[in-house]
């Protein structure tokens, strides 16, 4: 009965076989390399929302500057008028 054992013993070599399993996790890793690509896409959307809040300051400024311009020169041509008449009274 002893015999039998040690048949068993040779059996243990056979173990090496799991080791295959491992060269199969080596390409797991690869799968990794899928996930940081849709991170990257993330980023350029808060370089958008810089941007418009730069945009909303410089279009309230304008609005400002346009009303002033007309303002000032009707003005200036009032008094030019008064002096035309001036000049008649020379005359008598």
């Amino acid at each position: 009965m002893t015999l039998p054992h040690t048949a068993l013993t040779p059996s243990s070599p056979p173990t090496p076989p799991p080791p295959a399993l491992t060269p199969s996790l080596p390409l797991t890793p690869p799968p990794t390399a899928q996930t940081p690509s849709p991170p990257p896409t993330t980023p350029p959307p808060t370089a958008r929302i810089p941007s418009p809040q730069l945009t909303a300051s410089t279009v309230s400024p304008p609005p400002t500057r346009p009303p002033n311009a007309p303002t000032p020169t009707p003005p200036p041509t009032p008094p030019p008028t008064a002096l035309t008449p001036l000049p008649p009274p020379t005359a008598l």
